[in-house]
């Protein structure tokens, strides 16, 4: 991914090549209508944000002609690969804002939707689904505009490698794109219409022309258009995505330039001459994409707006409001007005007075006076003989008010305690008077919504904590009119020191607020939590960084050991130049308190460090504190000016002892039939500093802790991981959610000794059919098992031991879930293959490209399957042809599409299948294309599968002393594959009911029907068993 110190630059097929950035700006109220309240002959412009130095987000702004460098965000939608909206073009149709909305990956974008957008919300809903062909390049539409004059959508991409523009058209109905014509050897990179006519700027050297294509021009058929060169516009094009659009209420042409030295200007062009009439300096090189702007259409006669209108309200609260506004004298269309017959005005939309004032140009007054207090927006209507004119607006609250937000509020702390200051509202709620001699203050403490005051009329208040975290305050104004508006302190991390071991995830806004940041460099930038993508961030800036992140408060002791654990990452830029990769770094402190002037230790620097997408770097420090006290460990962005973004995450301290385990994963199938024993594998890693064996492993019943099954660990190396393999016996049908827990005493670090997440589990009746889930269901794709948008295509899924979970088992069919896209049944031919393989991953011996195993398959099924369903979560079951003996070991299973011509030609009806997604290496290899020949690739991601099996009556096998042993069924004996010291046998009460020594069986001839507890002892070990007889 290129590094965003360059824009988004134009493209054939629309790459995205910059990432931005999200500053704190001002946000676009989000309460309802737009009101049309602009200044006179200036205008809004709506717009996607796709670019600007030093900001970190993308999405919806809104921004004015008179003030274009003092934009607003409406939504900053932030970055996420697969879910990001980007509009590519945009225009207003009526009172509507269409987009043509694309979804960004990770350096590409592809199109989604013709879609309106809510300018007050930034919401999408789309209106017509773009269906994406699989053998052409996605269509990116680079301008949109509408004209209605001849009610008619146009849009217009251009390819620079084939030096063309293409317009398209948009059908007003249907919203389905048509090219409507083609020039060749011309590049315009904007397209804007207003009363029957196109206009484009195209580049011409360095310099770049104003071009204008009559809409009547445009020959469908033939696919041409007639355009002609206005005049030089004096703008030195850059090779970046532009925007330009009509102010179709004055006419006026707006352009959001981007120049050939990287800058960006608001430029107002001359319609008739193209020359330059306005033009502004944007800052920090902003780049907008989509420019709308909202209008109205009226009659060419009729009148233009009401000039310098506006709406005061009694200033001492009467239920009263003065209007004046001064009559216009020319057309909508910039003519001499030939005649005014007067002035609608209405509030809230019903008509409250009429003007008959037929002078133009002439000021004009009337005070409205309504029944009841309220926020009203009054418009001015001018009306001729044409019709109705260009309305003005403007909002405001009449009678009393509520009081405003209090203003500077401000928190101060020390220790655990807090003070909390501010100042009286200077204005209401909505801008109206309100009674200030009866306001009160009531304050409340967040995250905990605790009240630290109500009532007040001191502008101060004091609080104490006794937990140390992230505190806000919020002051709200209260009096006898009612609730006011409220004010937030910012939000500080205090309270007593906090103790080792210590973890935060850093991964919510609560979390953040528990660490402090200081910008040292004090260049405005420092780390921060991006709530969009739930990251704790360091931004560049154009200073070399030193910006420093703080846990909280921590009691240190002298002489231990601890151990400071972290994950990092940087953004995947590369320079725009070279493309070398953009180096960041960091350092991690252990730093006294106070802060300010306690002595600091280094305890890593990491160097210069770069990762890919979604690829981690992990830390693992020791350290030792001089003395005894409270200290914190810090994050020191320090990488040089103008590089990337650091991501920090999974932070936790602990003391650096012998004894310190953790649980890895839990394996073990989603679905098991009651009283049919199921082994479950835990990966247990050792944290500590020396080998460590006498521990124990639990699977728990997350809601109840109660004991399912467990086992003895084995021994365990420091650093390493072992897979402990416990076995339960399901009871009643239900589910359940199973939870993995290691058992250590004296463990220093407690925190991580039960998997964090449960494992959900359902229990089936004893004699229902029996499956198993190999994997977890939590993504989705259209690649595995079955790929069907070439004519063939091929995977292979490796599945580990203890994935499979039992051996001794027959494999009788599969069982895979899909997002249906079709309501029409499609058949297509299949074959499945199975093989036994001492292969880890799918990848090569060189570790580097993904490979096949070409041979050893037995064939299980090979006929024809059919899928069918426009809906969620729909099964596929298969039955196979013939059972797949298990024995043990990791397998692969082969999946295979010899579709030939039955491949599916649209890629809106593939199916979306259920998978994994896994860390590591590949545990998948696949290709698709013509035929088997085609190139291989690896993936992460796998098909969720459950498979259907027979066990043959085994009772289950479980851990005696550190060994497998069998226990079977044959007749009126229970026999065992390994010699026993003893064999119990309880009932259900308890009761003995059979024994033997020394035995490797045990008959149970004679008992009655039912579960029993079998206890088998070696070597002074007991391992317990239920058994169904």
């Amino acid at each position: 991914m290129i590094m965003p110190t360059v824009k988004t630059r134009i493209f054939a097929l629309g790459c995205l090549f910059a990432l931005a950035s999200a500053p704190v700006v001002q946000t676009v109220a989000q309460n309802g209508q737009y009101i049309y309240d602009v200044q006179d002959g200036e205008a809004d412009i709506f717009g996607q944000l796709r670019y600007e130095k030093n900001v970190n987000g993308t999405g919806l702004v809104k921004l004015n002609t008179a003030n274009p460098n003092g934009y607003k965000w409406v939504r900053d939608y932030g970055y996420q690969a697969g879910v990001t909206p980007i509009t590519t073009a945009g225009t207003y149709v009526g009172s509507e804002y269409y987009a043509y909305e694309t979804t960004l990956y990770a350096n590409t974008l592809m199109p989604r939707a013709i879609s309106v957008v809510d300018v007050n919300t930034g919401e999408y809903t789309a209106k017509r689904e773009i269906v994406n062909s699989t053998t052409e390049a996605p269509l990116i539409l680079d301008e949109m505009t509408y004209d209605p004059k001849t009610n008619r959508i146009f849009g217009l991409h251009y390819d620079t490698s084939a030096n063309k523009s293409y317009i398209y058209e948009i059908d007003r109905k249907t919203l389905d794109i048509a090219l409507v014509a083609t020039i060749d050897k011309v590049l315009f990179y904007t397209l804007a219409a207003d009363n029957g006519s196109l206009y484009a700027v195209r580049k011409g050297g360095m310099k770049s022309y104003l071009s204008k294509i009559d809409i009547s021009s445009i020959n469908k058929t033939t696919k041409t258009c007639e355009y002609k060169d206005l005049g030089n516009t004096n703008v030195y094009l850059g090779d970046y995505s532009q925007t330009m659009e009509f102010d179709k209420t004055t006419h006026r042409l707006w352009w959001m330039a981007q120049t050939s030295d990287g800058n960006a200007y608001l430029v107002e062009l001359n319609p008739q001459t193209g020359a330059q009439i306005k033009k502004e300096f944007i800052d920090n090189e902003m780049q907008l994409l989509g420019m709308g702007i909202p209008y109205q259409y009226v009659a060419d006669g009729a009148p233009s707006y009401p000039r310098a209108f506006k709406a005061t309200a009694d200033a001492k609260g009467a239920l009263s409001a003065q209007l004046s506004w001064t009559t216009p004298s020319v057309s909508y269309l910039g003519a001499k007005l030939s005649a005014l017959t007067g002035t609608k005005v209405y509030r809230n939309d019903q008509l409250v007075y009429t003007s008959t004032e037929t002078t133009q140009g002439k000021s004009v007054a009337w005070t409205d006076r309504p029944s009841t207090d309220g926020y009203y927006i009054y418009k001015v209507v001018p009306y001729n003989a044409a019709g109705d004119g260009v309305y003005k607006e403007f909002a405001a609250y009449v009678g009393e008010d509520l009081p405003g937000a209090p203003q500077n509020v401000t928190l101060t702390t020390h220790g655990g305690n807090a003070e909390i200051t501010w100042a009286a509202p200077a204005e209401g709620k909505h801008g109206g008077y309100f009674d200030n001699a009866s306001v009160k203050y009531n304050v409340v403490r967040m995250p905990d919504n605790k009240v630290v005051v109500e009532g007040t009329t001191s502008l101060r208040a004091t609080d104490a904590v006794s937990v140390q975290k992230g505190y806000s305050y919020i002051v709200t104004a209260v009096n006898k009119k009612g609730v006011g508006a409220s004010a937030t302190s910012k939000t500080m991390s205090f309270g007593p020191e906090d103790s080792v071991p210590f973890t935060s995830p850093l991964t919510t806004q609560d979390d953040f607020d528990r660490w402090v940041t200081a910008d040292k460099n004090n260049d405005g930038n420092t780390w921060t939590f991006y709530k969009p993508t739930q990251t704790t961030t360091y931004d560049r800036c154009d200073q070399n960084a030193d910006d420093w992140l703080y846990t909280p408060a921590l009691k240190f002791e002298k002489g231990k050991t601890y151990q400071v654990r972290y994950t990092y990452s940087s953004a995947n830029w590369v320079t725009p130049d070279k493309h070398e990769q953009v180096m960041e770094q960091m350092k991690v402190w252990l730093c006294a308190e106070p802060i300010a002037t306690g002595a600091t230790k280094l305890i890593k620097e990491t160097g210069e460090f770069h990762t890919a997408s979604n690829i981690f770097l992990y830390g693992k420090d020791n350290f030792q504190t001089e003395t005894t006290g409270s200290a914190r460990i810090a994050f020191q962005a320090c990488s040089e000016a103008n590089h990337g973004q650091i991501y920090l995450k999974d932070v936790s301290i602990r003391e650096y002892s012998t004894k310190d385990l953790s649980v890895q994963a839990l394996t073990g199938s989603q679905l098991v039939n009651s009283q049919s024993q199921q082994t479950f594998t835990v990966d247990v890693r050792n944290e500590g500093s020396a080998t460590v064996s006498d521990y124990r492993v639990l699977l728990l019943n997350a809601d109840n802790n109660e004991v399912l099954g467990e086992a003895k660990g084995k021994t365990v190396a420091k650093d390493e991981t072992v897979e402990v393999a416990v076995d339960w016996v399901p009871g009643a049908e239900g589910t359940i959610k199973v939870v993995a827990k290691v058992e250590l005493a004296g463990d220093t670090y407690p925190a991580d000794n039960v998997l964090a997440t449960p494992f959900e589990v359902k229990i089936s009746a004893a004699d229902a059919d029996k499956w198993l889930t190999l994997n977890t269901d939590n993504s989705w794709g259209w690649r595995f098992p079955f790929f069907m948008l070439d004519p063939y295509s091929q995977c292979q899924a490796l599945f580990l031991e203890k994935e499979m979970q039992k051996k001794g088992i027959e494999i009788t069919g599969m069982r895979f879930l899909y997002n249906g896209k079709n309501a029409e049944a499609y058949t297509f031919p299949a074959r499945i293959g199975i093989k036994n393989t001492t292969r880890t991953d799918m990848l090569d011996e060189d570790g580097g490209n993904a490979m096949f195993d070409e041979d050893g398959f037995t064939t299980v099924f090979d006929g024809n399957i059919t899928i069918q369903g426009n809906a969620n979560d729909l099964e596929l079951v298969i039955n196979l042809d013939k059972p797949y003996k298990y024995e043990g070991g990791n397998v692969i299973m082969k999946f295979e599409c010899p579709l030939g011509t039955q491949y599916i030609k649209d890629s809106t009806k593939h199916p979306d299948w259920h998978m994994m997604e896994r860390d590591g290496n590949p545990h998948i290899a696949y290709c698709s294309g013509e035929d088997d020949g085609e190139n291989v690739w690896g993936e992460l991601l796998m098909p969720f599968i459950s498979i259907a099996y027979k066990d043959n009556g085994a009772a289950g096998i479980f851990a005696i002393g550190g060994d497998k042993t069998g226990v079977t069924r044959s007749g009126d004996s229970l026999l065992f594959d390994e010699c026993a010291d003893e064999a119990r046998l309880y009932s259900a009460t308890g009761a003995l009911v059979a024994s033997a020594q020394r035995a490797n069986a045990l008959s149970v001839a004679g008992l009655a029907k039912g579960i029993y507890v079998l206890n088998l002892v070696k070597e002074g070990k007991v391992q317990s068993l239920k058994v169904i007889i």
